[in-house]
C-alpha cells in the first residue's frame, strides 16, 4: 500500500492523531506499518547534524563545579526497559494498582479509562503506549507494578509503571540533549538525558506529553 504521508503520519492520521489513515484497517497499529519502520531506519541511517555534534562538544567541555547547588529534581520510574523521569512538581503520588473503569467507545491504546483514588476520579492512560514502548518485552520487575499520579496542566493523570525508583536531585547543567537517531516515539517526548546511579534516564517534556494525552481523549 502506497500512501502520501509525512514522516510523522502516526501523529497526524495514525493512532496518536485522528485515526483516519486507511492503513490502520490492515496494520491495526502504526508500529506494525512499513511506513513507520522505514522512517525509523531512515532516522538511524542519517548523519548526525553538525549542530548536534557541536552542542555535545560544548556540553562536555564545560566543567560543572562540584560545589554547585542542586536546582532541579525529578521522580524516576521504569516503563518496560526504559528509565524515565518527570518533575517532582508534577508528580503527585504513587498508588497500589486500582480497578480500571473503561468508557465504552472512548478507550484506546493510550486512554484506558478512569481510576478512583482518595475520592477523586483520575484519567488513566498508558504512558508506555504513548511513548511507543509497548512492543518491547518487559524485563523482570524488582518491585510490583505501581500506579503513578501526575498533574499536567489542570488535569491529573494516572499511569502504570513497572517500577518507581524515587526522587533524584540534579543540576540543570547536567541535563544532556536527547539522542536524535533513535527509533520509536520516545525522543520526541524527551527534554533531555540524565545520568544517575549508573542509569541513563530520559527526562520527559511535560508540555509535549500533556498535549499528546489530551489528543488521546479524542
Amino acid at each position: 500500500m502506497s500512501l502520501d504521508r509525512s514522516m510523522d503520519c502516526w501523529n497526524a492520521i495514525g493512532v496518536l492523531g485522528d485515526r483516519s489513515c486507511p492503513a490502520l484497517s490492515t496494520y491495526v497499529h502504526c508500529r506494525n506499518c512499513p511506513e513507520m519502520m522505514s522512517t525509523g531506519r531512515r532516522l538511524l541511517d542519517r548523519a548526525l547534524p553538525d549542530e548536534y555534534r557541536s552542542s555535545w562538544a560544548d556540553l562536555l567541555s564545560k566543567e560543572i563545579p562540584r560545589d554547585a547547588p542542586f536546582d532541579s529534581s525529578v521522580t524516576v520510574f521504569r516503563l518496560r526497559s526504559e528509565w524515565l523521569a518527570i518533575s517532582t512538581k508534577a508528580f503527585v503520588e504513587v498508588l497500589d494498582v486500582r480497578p480500571l473503569r473503561k468508557i465504552p467507545h472512548r478507550t484506546n491504546d493510550v486512554f484506558r479509562g478512569l481510576v478512583s483514588a482518595r475520592g477523586e476520579i483520575h484519567l488513566c492512560v498508558s504512558l508506555s503506549a504513548l511513548l511507543g514502548l509497548d512492543a518491547e518485552s518487559p524485563v523482570a520487575n524488582t518491585m510490583a507494578e505501581r500506579m503513578c499520579v501526575v498533574r499536567l496542566g489542570k488535569w491529573s493523570w494516572v499511569f502504570a509503571a513497572d517500577e518507581v525508583a524515587g526522587v533524584v536531585r540534579y543540576r540543570a547543567a547536567e541535563l544532556m540533549p536527547p539522542p536524535v537517531t533513535v527509533q520509536r516515539a520516545l525522543p520526541r517526548f524527551t527534554a533531555g538525558l540524565l545520568e544517575s546511579g549508573g542509569r541513563k534516564i530520559g527526562v520527559l517534556d511535560e508540555e509535549t506529553v500533556m498535549q499528546a494525552l489530551h489528543r488521546s481523549l479524542g
